[in-house]
């Protein structure tokens, strides 16, 4: 790795500890669209400092940069140094001209070669990076490898704890065709080194963010001048170490160019000397999307259900880590009844949520003591092709069969998270019309009494999006799909290893049966009453507020209530920061009814 690593010149935005945002220079080229496309399925935004030479060529591209939620900034008309700051301003407004419609109100903009560090009016940055792994030289076959860069990219952000990687999905023509190649002779491997470094920062913990947007950014000041010199700005590393002469230079450190190229390039190029870099300002991500899809109230989606052409929010992604971490420690399994914990205590009894499995559930067993046993209820027609409940009626004589078969005995306990506080709800009626005593009944945040909050579009693409979150997928269909089915099956046989690739498209098909199901058999069913302890968590971030959920509730409960309030999204509710809370008071609350059922039989 040379020694310009990294490159912060003077408008580089701060991004928070323990986050990377990807650049990418040089584009758009022939796989663009597909690393587009790649990105979002990942749900990692990306920003694309494109270039005019390059547009000649592929600008059909930008649609798909745009559609699929990434930025776009600018990096030049041609691939060459910026010699002056009025130089700076005409390539970048040939650019920008070429870009109509595709910019914002303000544009960051990235240097060729990183050279030039000088703000430019109208324009904002210039933007420096902190890590790359010399991608170039597998562009041009010099014998390097796409997990030797990758590796390089992570250990370097791994030593500083995140920062702005420097990509390239293509090369400038100016650069290669002088040199007698043609892009029939590069070697793009972006999709590769894309890919596998997601992965291996995923793995060592980081997220992922897109820059700040400009208007948000701290204004860059322009950079010292040396003593005595000609005025024009000098620029520097991050250590703040002075680069050797330009005409020493072996190589242009950003990109790595043919010869003939870097010849050119660093022809006429001043001494760098050190610049004062001004302070910068950690804002949020650029999200250049429509407006967010929220599931209705009562729904789970495990995502978020984010922008269908969007990036995930930190809390999705988190979702998705955790959902992925659960359908594998699930195994696949699709039982009537899942016994995630068995014991000696009285037994907790989970009600799946709409997409019809309890492996969700799974995340409260390291909250929830251990003395109690917790069974998960799953939705037929997974396992095998079988006749789906035509009523809640009909789903809780069910469940309440199989409840009883596992603990043939009341006081039963039951609980369920959104759409799951309904089934949960449904079969505490049956259990009481059978004369058996339920002796609590656990709500996460769900909603007996409008049922039209439920309601789940019948398009496809928003089916296939809650079964992609369910399995860890980032759910990136969108109304546009003309074959969601299709596409969904594409994105998970991109990205294997998450379960959902392992099972046949006939089970894929009838999960999304189970999730149509569930919906219509909760919107028709009218709720009763029941006569026990109800626990409610309330969701502080979704209306109404407690005060409204609990006297609704008390229209369907005949009992103490308690209740208790997460800061956080009904979405949500099961990651770490909720859960710490509910895991003990659900520990609680199940000591009390052990204690009170132990009395009345002693």
């Amino acid at each position: 790795m040379d020694d310009d690593v990294s490159r912060l010149l003077c408008g580089t935005p701060q991004l928070a500890p323990r986050s990377v945002a990807l650049t990418f220079d040089d584009g758009p080229g022939p796989r663009s669209a597909e690393l587009s496309e790649l990105l979002r399925d990942e749900g990692v935004p990306g920003t694309f400092f494109v270039l005019g030479e390059s547009l000649a060529r592929h600008g059909d591209v930008l649609d798909s940069y745009r559609d699929c939620g990434h930025s776009i900034g600018l990096h030049g008309d041609r691939h060459r140094p910026f010699r002056s700051a009025g130089h700076a301003a005409g390539e970048l407004s040939r650019c920008a001209e070429r870009l109509s419609g595709y910019l914002g109100a303000a544009a960051w903009f990235r240097p060729p070669y990183g050279m030039g560090d000088w703000p430019v009016p109208g324009f904002a940055g210039p933007v420096g990076w902190h890590a790359h792994g010399r991608d170039w030289d597998i562009t041009y076959r010099r014998g390097h490898t796409v997990h030797a860069c990758v590796d390089a990219i992570a250990q370097r952000l791994i030593q500083r704890d995140g920062g702005i990687v420097l990509l390239h999905d293509f090369a400038p023509a100016s650069e290669f065709t002088p040199a007698g190649l043609t892009e029939a002779d590069l070697d793009l491997r972006i999709l590769e080194i894309t890919a596998l470094l997601i992965e291996r920062l995923r793995g060592a913990g980081f997220s992922f963010t897109g820059l700040p947007e400009p208007a948000q950014a701290a204004e860059p000041e322009p950079p010292a001048r040396a003593p005595g010199g000609t005025g024009e700005p000098r620029q520097t590393g991050e250590t703040g170490e002075h680069a050797p002469p330009a005409a020493a230079q072996p190589s242009v450190a950003a990109h790595g160019a043919p010869a003939a190229a870097r010849e050119a390039a660093t022809a006429g190029m001043t001494t760098p000397a050190r610049v004062t870099t001004p302070a910068r300002v950690t804002t949020p991500a650029r999200v250049t999307t429509p407006a967010r899809v929220t599931a209705p109230a009562g729904m789970s989606t495990p995502a978020g259900m984010s922008t269908p052409a969007g990036m995930p929010a930190a809390e999705d992604m988190q979702s998705l880590r955790l959902h992925r971490a659960t359908a594998r420690a699930a195994g696949g399994i699709l039982d009537l009844v899942v016994p995630m914990r068995v014991g000696d205590g009285p037994a907790l009894f989970c009600a799946h949520p709409v997409v019809g499995l309890s492996w969700c559930y799974l995340a409260l067993l390291p909250h929830v003591d251990a003395s109690y046993p917790l069974y998960g209820l799953q939705a037929r027609g997974l396992r095998r092709p079988e006749p789906l409940p035509s009523s809640m009626q009909e789903m809780a004589r069910d469940y309440a069969d199989q409840i009883r078969m596992t603990q043939p005995s009341g006081p039963y306990h039951l609980l369920g998270w959104s759409l799951g506080g309904n089934v949960a709800f449904a079969i505490a009626e049956e259990l009481e019309r059978r004369g058996e005593q339920v002796g609590l009944l656990v709500i996460l945040d769900s909603r007996l009494d409008d049922p039209e909050t439920m309601a789940l579009s019948n398009e496809p693409w928003m089916v296939y999006n809650l079964i992609l979150a369910q399995f860890g997928y980032v759910p990136a269909l969108t109304p546009a799909e003309q074959a969601p089915e299709a596409r969904m099956l594409e994105l998970v046989r991109r990205r294997p290893g998450l379960g959902l690739d392992e099972w046949p498209d006939q089970r894929v098909r009838a999960l999304q049966r189970v999730i149509k199901n569930n919906v219509a058999v909760a919107q028709a069913h009218q709720p009763g009453r029941v006569h026990c302890r109800l626990l409610f968590f309330s969701a502080t971030r979704n209306p109404p507020g407690l005060a409204e959920k609990l006297e609704s509730w008390r229209s369907f409960v005949d009992g103490p209530i308690e209740a208790v309030e997460l800061d956080c999204d009904h979405r949500y509710m099961l990651l770490p920061d909720p859960i710490a809370r509910i895991g003990p008071a659900l520990t609680g609350q199940l000591a009390r009814a052990a204690a009170a059922s132990a009395a009345v039989t002693g």
